[in-house]
């Protein structure tokens, strides 16, 4: 992820008059950065979820067929498969009946 206030402060290490005075633009508290260039919103950590969006640590969601996580110890997101529950096995005992096995949210489900 882009850190455009790390970029700044990059950029006045040296001094320059372009960054001396008062300057035009975003700015985030102390202990936060803007989640991207052309962002408004101030984050304490740069996790972005499936549509792009911010984030904070200890979230959690859904993303395709995983369980996803922003991360405390990486500052980054963690996807992990979904872990589906053990089923019990079945038999098609009445006549016609035929096992049928469909994915059901991610996980193998099977009926008769």
């Amino acid at each position: 992820m882009f850190r455009y206030n790390n970029k700044l402060k990059e950029q006045c290490k040296g001094g320059g008059a372009a960054c001396s005075g008062t300057m035009e633009g975003c700015f985030c508290p102390e202990g936060k950065i803007l989640f991207g260039p052309d962002s408004n919103t101030c984050v304490s950590s740069c996790c972005a979820g499936p549509a792009g969006e911010p984030k904070q640590i200890g979230d959690t969601w859904k993303s395709g067929c995983k369980q996803c996580t922003c991360d405390k110890d990486t500052l980054s997101v963690v996807c992990q498969p979904i872990v589906c529950p053990t089923q019990k096995p079945i038999k098609c005992t009445q006549d016609g009946e035929v096992l049928v096995n469909q994915t059901v949210n991610c996980c193998q489900e099977l009926s008769c």
